[in-house]
This record gives structure tokens, sequence and C-alpha cells, in this order.
């Protein structure tokens, strides 16, 4: 996937060298997923593959997709048996779900959702995946006649919508009007935490931010908090009393925290960044602990925070200097992240 140490960097390589991205670690913390493209792309759709690793470094990495298309977001099931993923293959732009066993074999395309499916999460219970689709095609709209550009009926904002693993007809969960940047389950599967806007523009992101909580089964959403920005993270603790988001206080606009919000009363609380800024934020096994990817300068540390002490310790993965792009994913238990 990488150039050779001893060849010379080319503009070939800057089109074509294949780098990893979205690494996803299994449940049980004994392989990774992941998707590798090149830099660029020379065609006018992009292509990827996704490819498969044992942590344990034994094998190698090996390509698990082979679909001359574009495949990404490779997501674990709950019991490691299946990976839910994007794809284009059946249809050149058209981005939906496919899921393969993780022994690997032929994916089974699952969804055939007009202007595609995009961010798409397993249910708890591992029946059901839930992903994001364009709410005004769900509801009938067509899109206007004629070659004039209008920026009012250009807003195509997403709404959750969910699927049954065995197939079938999808089912839209919520929320009721907007747009949905992040949404997250809910261990216990009964809630989704949803970050939303009016419209899917970006000028409508300031100030303006909502951060509801919808029943799954009922349909029924409370709104928790309005937020300055949206978030870069979104995530429930294991007992589902808090969210973490990491997100911009308002107060300045360099000033990113790591943000707990009780999902009972709304209250808010900050962890302290110290003499660093965080740049992404997970819960731990039992969320007695908090991970955090922090950076310092160009430096990018990880600091694994106890909740109960508020005391710090950094992990010492990479020297003084060394810089983690990106985030990361955990095992089920908390003990490897990749």
């Amino acid at each position: 996937m990488g150039a050779d140490s001893n060849s010379t960097y080319t503009p070939e390589m800057a089109v074509n060298l294949k780098v990893p991205s979205d690494v996803q670690t299994s449940p049980d913390g004994r392989r990774v997923a992941f998707v590798v493209a090149p830099i660029a792309h020379e065609e006018t759709r992009p292509k990827s593959d996704l490819w498969m690793a044992d942590i344990a470094g034994t094998g190698g990495a090996r390509r698990f997709t082979y679909s001359n298309a574009e495949d990404r977001m490779p997501r674990w099931s709950p019991d490691g048996k299946q990976i839910a993923f994007l794809s284009d293959r059946a249809e050149r732009g058209s981005t939906q779900i496919h899921v393969i066993d993780a022994s690997g074999g032929e994916a089974r395309k699952l969804s055939s959702i007009k202007r595609g499916a995009d961010s798409i999460a397993w249910a708890p219970d591992g029946q059901s995946l839930t992903f994001t689709a364009d709410r005004l095609t769900l509801a009938g709209q067509q899109d206007p006649p004629g070659d004039i550009y209008v920026a009012s009926q250009a807003d195509r904002p997403r709404v959750v919508v969910r699927i049954p693993l065995e197939g079938g007809e999808p089912r839209v969960v919520g929320p009721a009007t907007g747009h949905v940047w992040l949404y997250a389950w809910s261990s216990d599967g009964k809630y989704i935490a949803a970050v939303t806007t009016g419209s899917n523009r970006l000028d409508d992101t300031l100030g303006n931010v909502r951060l509801c909580v919808i029943d799954v089964a009922t349909h029924a959403e409370r709104e928790l908090r309005i937020l300055p920005f949206v978030p870069d993270v979104l995530q429930w603790s294991p007992d589902g009393s808090q969210l973490l988001l990491l997100n911009e206080t308002g107060e300045h606009p360099d000033d990113t925290r790591v943000i707990l919000i009780e999902v009972d009363t709304g209250d808010v609380r900050t962890l302290e960044p110290g003499d660093t800024t965080p740049a992404w934020a997970s819960w731990v096994g039992d969320g007695s602990k908090l991970l955090v990817l922090t950076a310092h300068g160009y430096w990018t540390p990880l600091e694994l925070v106890d909740m109960s002490t508020h005391q710090t310790r950094r992990l010492e993965l990479l020297p003084e200097g060394g810089n983690i792009a990106g985030g990361f994913s955990l095992s089920a238990d908390g003990r490897t992240v990749s």
C-alpha cells in the first residue's frame, strides 16, 4: 500500500498511491477491517476496497472485497460475524448498504434507496441497520424541473432510516424535521441521539444545532440542548445516562472540549483540556474511563481519563512529535484500540 522506501516519490504516486482509512476493530478485538483507496482518482467515479488484517499480525493484511467500485464504511455486526458496508457496485454513483460474512464470500445488497444510503450503523441487537437517506425523496418529492438553480430547492436534508437485516421495507425513525448530521444508538437499543439543523446548508450550523433523543419504538423526540456547532463526536455512555460530544464551547473559536451531557436533565459539564486540545474521544469498557486523542503542537498523544478520580494518564504509543490522524475504534471490552 505504501511506496518502497528506496524508491523516488513520483507524480504518479501522488495519484495512485493507496492509503488505508476508516479502520474498524472487530468486537472481539482480534481483527480490523478498513478501506484502501488511491490518494486521487483517475476516473470520474472513485474506487476503493475493503481490507482485513489480524491484530496479532499473523498473515498480513489482505484484500477483502473485489468489486471494481467504491466499497467503504465497513461496520462490524455486534456479534462480529458480519460486516455491513456502503458500495455502488450495483449501480455506480448509487451507494447502497451491502452485508458480507466476516469470514468472506459474496456480499448481498440490502437497500435500494433513491439518492443512496449513508452513515450506516448496526442496531445493538444486530437484527437491523440504520442509515441516513434523503428526506424529500422518501416523502415522494421529485427534483424540481428546469435548468435554473434555486438554492432553497437544492436543500437535501437527511433523516435516520431503519431496515431489517433480512431485508424489507425501510422505515423512517426520525427526527420529524431537519437534517441529521450525526446520530448514535444507545446500548439498550431503545433510543437514538441525533444532531440536527433545519437544513443541510453549512450556514445553518452556527448556533442553531439541535441535540435530540428519539424513542425508536414510538418515534417521540425530546430536545436536550442547542449546540454552538456540529460536534465531531457523538456517543452514548455504556449505561445510557450520558452523551459524549467533542465540540466547541461557543465562548472562543479555538476552545474545543470533551463535553458530557446528562440524558435525563440536559445538564452539561466539560473536561478541562489542560495544555492540549482534544481531537477525538470515546468511552472505554464500562464507561469508567475515557480515551482522548489530544493535539499538543504537532504531537498527538492518547490520554486515558479516569472518570472517578479525574486523573489522566498519557499513553506513550508514539515518540514525542509523532502524529496520529483521524479517530479510532475500540473492541467491545475496550481493551483493543485501532
